[in-house]
């Protein structure tokens, strides 16, 4: 096998069973050394159906685990699941979508980071929309452990309770010695007028993105932002003009006060007429308040 996808026709029902032996244990038992992809969206999970997983995950080298909305996801099965992956030596890459599933415990997502925090991986895509997060969580997820040479992260915290500036500046302190990061997108979302952090986050945040020398693609999402001040903007656009990027995906609707919005759109400006064309542009600066010079 080249790979394994499973993909249930129905979302009601945990692992499926053929004559009393479930897919998870045929994959333990085959030690499968290849990419495993697992959409459970919606179902009901065991901590057994988890404690097999984690021992199916031995040889596998690229993870993609959909439990979103999922039940049954515990903080001791978490735990498990994130044992599992961290005695997983070949795995390189990870894509977890855990968007709506793991309540209000924080405890569960530390559970599986845990297991994150070790691997040498050169991929890493977490989606924890409408999650709970903490420090501890955060910290775990963008962990260098000796040997990653991490080169593309995708985190997405889109509408999570949570994301203070503490938060943020973990994120910062993880992201700066990942000095192999070719490629950053970050989903900040929150509710208008909810946003646990302020521009101190994001200024920590645009600082730690400043000193990685090769980022080629990055997307920013901070729709509603209040928080992107001129200070912020200043930050990212000097880190822009150091960078060799490719792909620049920037959606900042919302604005707020009409003098930030100006400034912030003129550092913006100054970053971006100091790189060669961009391969591609996304620029969302919907509801920002700009003079013609400005938006010019």
């Amino acid at each position: 096998l080249a790979s394994v996808a499973w993909v249930p026709a129905t979302h009601t029902k945990a692992l499926p069973m053929v004559g009393g032996v479930s897919l998870v244990d045929t994959l333990r038992d085959s030690a499968l050394a290849a990419p495993l992809e697992l959409n459970m969206e919606a179902s009901q999970l065991s901590e057994g159906d988890l404690q097999l997983l984690g021992l199916a995950l031995l040889r596998t080298t690229s993870l993609t685990l959909n439990f979103a909305q999922c039940r049954g996801l515990t903080v001791d099965g978490c735990k498990v699941l994130g044992q599992g992956i961290a005695t997983s030596p070949d795995l390189t890459t990870i894509r977890l979508t855990l968007d709506s599933c793991l309540g209000a415990d924080p405890a569960a997502i530390e559970g599986i980071a845990k297991g994150v925090a070790v691997c040498n991986l050169e991929e890493l895509s977490c989606s924890l929309r409408y999650c709970e997060v903490n420090e501890e969580v955060v910290r775990r997820l963008v962990a260098q452990p000796k040997g990653r040479a991490l080169q593309k992260l995708s985190l997405d915290l889109a509408w999570c309770r949570g994301v203070t500036d503490e938060v943020l500046g973990r994120l910062a302190e993880g992201l700066e010695p990942c000095k192999c990061l070719a490629s950053l997108s970050l989903d900040l979302r929150q509710e208008h007028q909810e946003y646990e952090f302020g521009a101190g986050g994001l200024k920590a945040l645009a600082r730690s993105l400043s000193v990685l020398p090769s980022i080629s693609s990055l997307s920013l999402r901070l729709d509603n932002s209040p928080v992107f001040t001129q200070d912020v903007s200043s930050i990212l656009s000097a880190a822009i003009c150091a960078w060799p990027l490719r792909y620049l995906a920037l959606h900042l609707p919302g604005g707020g006060d009409p003098y930030e919005d100006e400034r912030a759109a003129e550092e913006l400006a100054r970053g971006l007429e100091s790189q060669p064309p961009l391969e591609a542009l996304h620029l969302d600066l919907g509801g920002w308040h700009l003079t013609p010079e400005g938006a010019a």
